[in-house]
């Protein structure tokens, strides 16, 4: 994954092993670790937390929408 960082004008790339589960891909997208990783990217993305998974689906992030849906209970049901 690649990571721009606007504010320090710098670019840096991240590895996330084929092997790591949902919560460590979900770490590794939103820069630290989370619990309730649906209110997190619906932060990171400017809209409801009801609205993460259809919004991601929609920009054809299929993957990290899937990823809250493999991730723990906390992850799926928060909000």
């Amino acid at each position: 994954m690649v990571v721009f960082n606007v504010r320090g004008r710098a670019v840096s790339a991240e590895r996330i092993a084929a092997g790591a589960i949902a919560a460590q891909r979900l770490a590794v997208l939103l820069g630290k670790p989370v619990r309730r990783a649906r209110a997190a990217l619906a932060r990171s993305l400017s809209c409801p937390a009801g609205d993460v998974e259809a919004l991601l689906r929609a920009r054809g992030d299929d993957a990290i929408a899937d990823l809250i849906e493999t991730g723990s209970a906390k992850g799926r049901h928060s909000g």
